[in-house]
């Protein structure tokens, strides 16, 4: 997906487990910090906000909606 031009997120937290506290506060802090990133153009090719969508699967869902509702 990155080679098409989407940003994509994939953490990793080991050794915690998807039933850790800290796992979960892990994935939303890099979340967080790679969508600043992105939107600084840190990370390479600048975002168009007019077609920024946010998508996640298994614990990305949630994340996902957490990232859209926090830019808006």
């Amino acid at each position: 997906m990155a080679s098409w031009g989407y940003l994509v997120l994939v953490p990793d937290t080991r050794p915690l487990r998807f039933t850790d506290f800290q796992y979960h506060a892990r994935i939303v802090l890099l979340a967080e910090q790679t969508l600043d990133l992105a939107l600084e153009g840190v990370l390479g090719e600048p975002v168009d906000l007019d077609r920024l969508a946010v998508g996640g699967y298994s614990v990305g869902g949630p994340l996902a909606a957490f990232m859209a509702a926090r830019r808006s």
